[in-house]
């Protein structure tokens, strides 16, 4: 009943209709589907030539953590099959049940000297790679700071020498990971790569309140990347997610949009410390049907104005994605998609034994109590091969979509190497 609530509300006047051909190809992205070569006057108007699930973009290398290459093959991950002796515990459980440390030896963890990480990522079956992904090590991160110098300071003199600001003071201390899934094209995902990192750290929050920081990061990112999509007239379904965790000072910043996830390993425990943005979430789901949002079969959110069957997206929170928030594209309807991440604060201990992210190409295969014993079991590996063995596993499973795996080794057991292992 409820799916035939949602139908009769995408009856409307400028909707597009199902096309009868059947010469158009079929291609198939999970994160979003859509009409093909049609511009938004054909959508609004209704003219398209057969419909099919498209997946657009070029798969190009970067040296700022873009696509890269392509996976790079390996003995197959032995841990595959094991189930793990971790048990599973969302975030907010842990805090609940074990509040926030203030042990001062937590401040003798020296992460930047003992933390390692590594990145593999793959195309999966896909034609094109849409994922990307940054990584800014402790030291490195300063770099990113616009500074706001005096005017009246004599920038020639020999005894002019500028102290270090409260804000790169706290950025040399910082280390940034990011992993962006994007969907119908790379563009917003390699904007998000360029740009979120230097808001969130020239956020005037930032050294003080660096949650506040990352939510203003990624309100300006999603609204520079609108507004330069408008001006430029870019294709307005084109979006991605964004999974970015900072350390910053011994303490963890998870700030997600999207259903990429993270998982940190703590003594025996897995702690969740994402959730998945989509449909299938029930909070999100009540969230989109709380503001007359369209939801398709259940598990898609579908545009509002248009035929959400042919318009139809995979995640709830995403950034970009113009024509779903642009009150030219959804009148004065609310399409539900928002950019607002959900940010988590945690203070790392020396009980905490790595990070792992992953696009949902991963998760959709691979369980975390599957990935975390494979990880404690080749502890001893650099974090780059591991990544490497993560993404085989994936592939055995048949993962379709695009697939990135980023490692964050907190305690290496090696002698650790303050450097970005990427493969």
């Amino acid at each position: 009943m409820e799916h035939e609530v949602h139908k009769g509300e995408m009856k409307r006047k400028n909707q597009l209709e199902p096309s009868t051909s059947t010469s158009s190809p079929s291609l198939h992205s999970k994160k979003i589907q859509r009409v093909s070569s049609a511009s938004f006057s054909s959508l609004k108007n209704g003219f398209f030539n057969g419909s099919f699930r498209f997946n657009s973009g070029s798969w190009s290398n970067s040296s700022s953590g873009g696509a890269g290459n392509a996976h790079n093959g390996g003995e197959s991950g032995s841990g595959s099959s094991k189930s793990g002796s971790g048990s599973t515990i969302n975030v907010n459980d842990l805090l609940s049940k074990e509040p926030e440390s203030t042990d001062a030896s937590n401040n003798d963890l020296s992460l930047e000297t003992t933390l390692t990480y590594g990145v593999s990522e793959t195309a999966g079956k896909r034609l094109a790679m849409e994922d990307r992904y940054e990584v800014i090590p402790f030291g490195r991160a300063s770099s990113y700071v616009n500074l706001k110098t005096s005017s009246s300071a004599d920038s020639t003199s020999p005894d002019n020498d500028r102290s270090t600001s409260p804000e790169e003071s706290r950025a040399c201390s910082s280390a940034f990971f990011a992993i962006y899934d994007g969907h119908g094209g790379t563009a917003c995902a390699d904007f998000a790569r360029d740009n979120l990192h230097s808001n969130i750290l020239n956020s005037e929050y930032f050294n003080q309140d660096p949650e506040r920081a990352i939510l203003e990061g990624y309100k300006k990112t999603d609204d520079d990347f609108l507004e330069e999509c408008t001006k430029n007239g870019g294709d307005g379904l084109v979006g991605t997610t964004a999974l970015t965790v900072l350390i910053s000072n011994n303490s963890l910043y998870v700030g997600n949009v999207g259903d990429s996830e993270a998982v940190l390993y703590r003594k025996d425990k897995i702690v969740k410390l994402t959730n998945p943005h989509t449909p299938k979430n029930k909070e999100e789901k009540n969230r989109i049907e709380s503001v007359g949002g369209v939801l398709v079969d259940g598990h898609r959110l579908g545009h509002p104005v248009w035929n959400a069957q042919m318009i139809n997206i995979a995640v709830t929170r995403a950034l970009g994605n113009l024509y779903f928030k642009s009150p030219d594209f959804i009148e004065s309807t609310k399409s539900g998609l928002i950019a607002d991440p959900e940010v988590t604060k945690l203070t790392l201990t020396k009980d905490d034994s790595f990070i792992l992210m992953a696009s949902d190409g991963f998760w959709d295969v691979i369980t975390p109590k599957e990935a975390c014993a494979f990880v404690m079991e080749h502890r001893d590996r650099n974090p780059s091969g591991t990544c490497r063995h993560l993404i085989d596993m994936a592939l055995k499973r048949s993962t379709a979509d695009n697939t990135t795996v980023l490692l964050i080794d907190l305690h290496s057991v090696d002698s650790p190497k303050n450097d970005v292992n990427r493969s």
